[in-house]
């Protein structure tokens, strides 16, 4: 694990298994929703600047809306492909689950993402980088 030069592509697929961006280490949360200030190996500031958290909000509700258009623009086009003999309760209740639970389930991701930005856009704010 080192914290040379890394792309913006790695910083972002480490980030993605909930790894540092910076150096790719392990642990960087408590538990599932608490994310760590500093990474435990290298030091990384991973909560960034005031308003992270912000930042973090805005990639999750991203993220979570995107998956619920693709899942009501798919009820769309079975109608279409059916001529309209889809029940729409079924499909609503299953919306209603997702807009309930995927904020909950994509939320550690978006921190780790939404710090592997920062990392990007301040690249010589990290441990180990000039």
């Amino acid at each position: 694990m080192t914290a040379g030069k890394v792309t913006p592509a790695r910083m972002l697929g480490r980030a993605l298994v909930r790894h540092c961006p910076n150096c790719g280490a392990r642990g960087i949360f408590h538990g599932y929703f608490r994310l760590r200030e500093h990474c435990p190996t290298c030091g990384f500031h991973l909560t960034g600047r005031e308003g992270f958290f912000l930042g973090v909000w805005v990639v999750n509700f991203a993220v979570c809306e995107g998956l619920l258009f693709i899942l009501l623009f798919s009820y769309i086009l079975a109608l279409g492909a059916t001529g309209g003999d889809v029940p729409v309760i079924p499909v609503l209740s299953v919306a209603l689950a997702f807009a309930v639970l995927s904020p909950i389930l994509v939320y550690p991701f978006a921190a780790s993402t939404w710090s592997a930005a920062e990392l990007i856009m301040h690249p010589d704010e990290a441990p180990g980088r000039s």
